[in-house]
């Protein structure tokens, strides 16, 4: 069974705990992105989008967890 999970989970650590700039980067990119789609809100700062959604920036979460 680990041999089955573990890769998996290795695979996904960059997007649990992502420590490499270009890592934070494109998360922070999708994100950023993904809020914007949102109707009513996509012309917001990104900023105002997250805390109207209950978001915080992937920074943030990190210091949180």
């Amino acid at each position: 069974m680990k041999s089955m999970v573990r890769p998996h989970l290795e695979y996904c650590i960059p997007i649990w705990s992502p420590y490499l700039i270009k890592d934070i980067k494109l998360i922070e990119w999708v994100q950023r992105r993904a809020t914007k789609r949102v109707e009513g809100i996509g012309n917001w700062s990104y900023d105002e989008r997250l805390k109207y959604l209950g978001l915080t920036r992937l920074d943030t979460r990190r210091v949180r967890t």
